[in-house]
């Protein structure tokens, strides 16, 4: 079963305790499809530009 709840707090979670690690990037990922299936697409971009910001090694702020 699915549980998109849980899994966007876990995300979630992870990006405020450790807001720049691969893991957190890796969240990032996650939370921007959860939001695209979800039709979130402000969401879902705003996720995946930090995520791509990320994996570059910049900043996402």
């Amino acid at each position: 079963e699915n549980h998109p709840d849980a899994a966007e707090k876990a995300w979630l979670e992870v990006i405020r305790l450790d807001g720049t690690s691969e893991l957190a990037a890796s969240a990032h990922l996650q939370l921007s499809q959860l939001y695209r299936r979800q039709g979130k697409l402000a969401e879902a971009d705003g996720h995946l530009q930090r995520y791509r910001a990320m994996a570059k090694g910049k900043s996402p702020n």
